[in-house]
């Protein structure tokens, strides 16, 4: 792996209970994309969802963890689960299969 990004954003929106974010670890050499994202894309998953995603595969959603209000404190528990989610997926002939949870 040579090069690998992680993006972090948020749509804070004044009125609303939530505030939008998405973190995200990209791998752009092995199409991998992995991350957490509070967002209005995918209700049936909850509040949150946890998204992997590989060129060429079916995406994996699953529901996740609310952790806070704050950004900041989203930011800091989801860089904190970073390494143990980089180390969780599970591979099949060079394609992400899922997540050994």
């Amino acid at each position: 792996m040579e090069s690998v990004r992680l993006e972090i954003g948020f749509d804070v929106e004044t009125g609303t209970d939530n505030d939008l974010y998405w973190i995200s670890w990209i791998e752009p050499e092995r199409s991998l994309l992995f991350g957490w994202h509070q967002d209005d894309d995918h209700p049936e998953y909850g509040e949150v969802h946890f998204q992997l995603n590989q060129a060429d595969s079916d995406s994996l959603r699953e529901s996740a963890e609310y952790i806070d209000k704050h950004p900041m404190a989203v930011v800091e528990a989801r860089l904190d689960q970073l390494p143990d989610m980089v180390q969780a997926i599970t591979w099949d002939s060079g394609t992400a299969t899922g997540v050994d949870w």
